[in-house]
């Protein structure tokens, strides 16, 4: 996995042990390869999260990291959605309800239609 803030690699069903609780912040679920095959977030409860989208087979390992806000947590996701380009995301990520956040990447789909008010 190429550098970066996040832990780990751990196997998805030690998320809560490995977790804080209700933490929020975004995680990466790669094979036993250390392919990255999914991207994602969780505003509250970041160890359940994990272990609710790790329980398929395919997912050997999970990596973490913390977010202090939702508009954070937003732009983790989007940074390691591109980063990675994972082929079990089927779209990008969802703007956090109640913020009007954009994502960081420059040149990204997602940040230019929320510009023009599409």
């Amino acid at each position: 996995m190429p550098q970066s803030r996040l832990e780990g690699p751990y196997s998805p069903f030690l998320a809560k042990w490995i977790v804080r609780p209700r933490s929020a912040g975004v995680f990466v679920l790669a094979n036993a390869a250390g392919e990255v095959l999914y991207v994602g977030a969780s505003g509250y409860d970041l160890g359940n999260r994990i272990e609710q989208m790790g329980a398929p087979a395919r997912y050997a390992r999970f990596y973490f990291e913390y977010a202090g806000s939702r508009d954070e947590v937003y732009r983790q996701e989007c940074n390691y959605y591109h980063r990675f380009n994972p082929p079990d995301n089927r779209s990008h990520p969802a703007v956090p309800a109640g913020s009007r956040g954009v994502c960081p990447v420059e040149g990204c789909p997602s940040s230019l239609s929320w510009l023009s008010g599409n």
